[in-house]
């Protein structure tokens, strides 16, 4: 299963969530309402009530009401507790493949995705706000050559400084990505040529 189709599964699986969540409530709306329509009952039976044996009746049903009521409530909290949890621990598991999605294996920075990505939402931005925007593409010199003399080893190595060196540099709202290979990516909001 490819990051996309993780997601999407997770997408799916966190609104059948909320769904459940949301039927919960509605739920508890539902018996609070037929509580409180067994309490309006109880309430017009005692001010009619002529018969003590009546009455006792009436409160019966009012103590076997509130019962079923209070173990309704509870099993309500314990099932939207237990769906929360499931909520919360699907969001952590988007939220970490959405970063997967979006990051380079490799160098660790930005992949092609992530590039495009913010590449679109930067350029809106600029375009809306009137402001400057800078791209930098860059690739390392020779790197086959590189890769072929030391090994692929040795060429991962090289790409992981690359990347280090491009994060520590830029300002912390400018995006480096990996674009492919041996070409890096920098965008740089708010910067002119």
């Amino acid at each position: 299963v490819d990051a996309a189709e993780a997601v999407a599964e997770l997408g799916d699986r966190l609104s059948d969530q909320i769904n459940e969540a949301i039927e919960l409530v509605q739920k508890a709306v539902d018996q609070a309402t037929h509580f409180g329509g067994s309490l309006t009952e109880a309430g017009e039976a005692i001010r009619e009530f002529d018969d003590p044996a009546r009455l006792a009746g009436v409160v019966e049903s009012l103590v076997q009401a509130t019962e079923t009521m209070g173990h309704a409530s509870l099993e309500l909290n314990r099932r939207l507790k237990a769906s929360s949890t499931k909520v919360d621990q699907l969001q952590s598991d988007l939220l970490r493949f959405q970063e997967e999605t979006h990051t380079d294996a490799l160098t660790g920075i930005g992949n092609r995705r992530f590039f495009d990505s913010v590449l679109r939402t930067e350029m809106s931005r600029a375009r809306r706000g009137g402001r400057p925007l800078c791209l930098c593409m860059t690739d390392i010199d020779h790197f086959k050559h590189w890769n072929d003399t030391f090994g692929h080893v040795a060429g991962d190595a090289t790409l992981r400084s690359v990347a280090g060196l491009l994060s520590e540099t830029v300002r912390d709202y400018d995006s480096v990505a990996r674009y492919g290979g041996e070409e890096f990516a920098i965008i740089l909001p708010e910067t002119s040529l």
